[in-house]
């Protein structure tokens, strides 16, 4: 199964859940609904109801019944349908308490008004709740007043008019809490940095949106070329820079638009409506704007299609994304201009089905090369381990690039196991005693031909897979059962890049690791940066307490080397370190 039909299944999956969801709730709406109506009946043989009040009443419940009927039938309710409900209701509970003979006991009834304010909280706005709950105070006092003009007691009448209020007042400090709980599931959807939503935030801003989309929806990517050139050679401060300035101009680049930063350098734009095309042009000429600063280039890629009517935004929004993203990647490097690069809008289909037979002949030769890492003791004198990284020929990107689209076009797991053939033929050439290390998504571990592969390798030495942060695991109870399967033969996890992204601790807890590796952007410089090496201490020390041992990677001097070693890491990794080697 592809990505796309992943997603697609995914969208599937969760648009059933939603139906699902909204049809139990309008269940207990129809069921509170006769709740409400039988209340109502109740009270006619009690006596307490004027001659008219009993019709009323009566007439009142019985309305309850088609009512609830139409809440079966209905979806849930739209703007109209909700306040035309919170109408009915007030009116129904207003016209059987104050058919009551005695205001008195009619009193306490008002309380009935907290469920329909409960209703207004999660389907009308706040206006329509002040209105409902200006209503129900307004009775409130109304039969308050007239129970003392009855000759009620009137410490009892102010008794219950004050837990009537307090009653009423929950709504209000339900929404309060409402507004911070969606304050902090902001903060959690936007980038720290820029201030853009993050990938997750994109999607619900999106399908939040969705009834002010045009009919058509595009999506452009774009991606800061050598961006850890920049970092490298003017500082992290100018790559900052350069990423809040994108950052700014995307924002506000065109109208009708939701733009995110989905990790490192790259960023994607949302936008809707009839000009789509022409909005992708406004796009980079605001880049070409923001290249006067420091200098850079970027590459851009963009896909677009009409939005069905069944079709749920954010689905359509994820398709789009990896589509442009595709074309971004085969754009890299085309264009000799600042920032533009050629607009391409090549239909999925046939950016897979080249990626896929690209992929294909790769695996039929063979698959790419690899070449070894060593891993040393912390000492960095001795070697321990080695991880196996593959070394791909020029046309897709870096190797994260290939893997992705193997993913894409259908043949990830295919290209995966050639990898780990190539490492295999070379293993018995690695030193005695020594681990080895190799990268595998959670889709290939969870396949059946991966444990045939790797057994024979577990008969020589220490197996371990290495997980990425950044990897999606959807279900981790099949990922656990077949890293049972892999442990009977001595094979362990590694949770590689700790500390780069966002799905660390759920990796760690789910999967019990035999080893973390500690990302580079963590080493790197934390011989100068305190939070740095209080972060690698920190993680060194979690490790530990868990049972697990721990590779800090990417270091590039003597000083990083040191801050490490000093932070207590078991194993050292990096250029400084030993470099990548191919053997035979």
């Amino acid at each position: 199964m592809t990505s796309y039909q992943r997603h697609t299944a995914q969208a599937k999956g969760a648009s059933n859940t939603r139906g699902r969801r909204e049809r139990i709730n309008c269940v207990l709406l129809a069921v509170v609904t006769l709740l409400f109506g039988v209340a109502g009946a109740s009270t006619l043989p009690s006596g307490h109801l004027s001659d008219t009040g009993f019709v009323v009443v009566a007439a009142v419940s019985a309305t309850s019944i088609p009512v609830a009927a139409l809440w079966l039938r209905m979806r849930w309710p739209g703007k109209v349908a909700a306040v035309a409900f919170v109408v009915y209701a007030d009116v129904g509970v207003a016209a059987v308490l104050l058919s009551f003979e005695s205001s008195m006991t009619a009193l306490p009834g008002c309380a009935l008004f907290l469920v329909i304010a409960l209703f207004c909280v999660v389907a009308t706005s706040r206006r329509v709740m002040a209105a409902h709950l200006f209503a129900a105070v307004g009775l409130t006092v109304v039969l308050g007043g007239l129970a003392i003009v009855e000759g009620s007691d009137t410490w009892i009448v102010v008794a219950r008019f004050i837990i009537n209020i307090a009653l009423l007042s929950t709504p209000g400090f339900l929404l309060l809490y409402i507004d911070y709980l969606r304050r902090q599931a902001e903060r959690a959807q936007r980038d720290p940095l820029t201030g853009l939503w993050n990938r997750r935030g994109l999607f619900d801003a999106v399908d939040d949106a969705s009834s002010d989309l045009g009919s058509r929806i595009g999506v452009t990517v774009v991606d800061i070329d050598a961006f850890k050139a920049i970092n490298d050679s003017l500082g992290h401060s100018a790559g900052d820079g350069v990423l809040l300035d994108v950052a700014d101009r995307l924002a506000t680049a065109v109208p009708n638009s939701e733009a995110a930063r989905l990790g490192g350098d790259e960023f994607a734009v949302v936008h809707f409506g009839d000009d789509i095309d022409a909005d992708h042009g406004h796009i980079a000429a605001v880049l070409d704007r923001a290249a006067q600063g420091t200098p850079f280039t970027a590459s851009t890629g963009f896909a677009s299609r009409v939005i069905g009517a069944g079709d749920r935004p954010s689905s359509v929004v994820r398709q789009l994304i990896a589509v442009a993203d595709l074309a971004m990647y085969r754009n890299k490097g085309l264009g000799s201009s600042p920032v533009r690069a050629e607009v391409v809008g090549t239909e999925e289909h046939d950016i897979l089905a080249d990626d896929r037979a690209r992929i294909t002949d790769l695996i039929a030769g063979g698959g790419p090369d690899t070449a070894f890492q060593p891993i040393c003791h912390a000492d960095g004198l001795h070697v321990a381990g080695y991880e196996a990284l593959s070394r791909f020929p020029r046309g897709l990107g870096p190797p994260v690039q290939w893997f992705r689209r193997a993913a894409r076009a259908g043949v990830g797991e295919a290209l995966e196991l050639a990898v780990v053939g190539r490492a295999a033929a070379h293993e018995p050439a690695l030193s005695d005693g020594c681990f080895l290390t190799l990268n595998l998504s959670a889709a290939t571990i969870r396949s059946f031909d991966i444990t045939s592969v790797l057994a024979p390798l577990a008969d020589r030495r220490r197996i371990l897979l290495e997980i990425t942060e950044y990897d999606l695991v959807g279900d981790y109870d099949a990922l656990r059962a077949s890293m049972q399967a892999l442990r009977s033969h001595g094979i362990e996890i590694a949770i590689d890049d700790v500390g780069a992204g966002y799905s660390t601790l759920r990796h760690i807890i789910e999967l019990e690791p035999s080893m973390i590796k500690i990302d580079y952007s963590l080493v790197h410089k934390c011989d100068l940066q305190p939070h740095k090496h209080a972060a690698v201490t920190t993680l060194t020390s979690f490790g530990h307490r868990i049972g697990a041992t721990v590779v800090a990677e990417g270091i590039e001097n003597a000083a990083e080397h040191s801050a490490v070693l000093a932070a207590g890491v078991d194993y050292v990794q990096g250029f400084h370190i030993g470099t990548p080697a191919r053997i035979g």
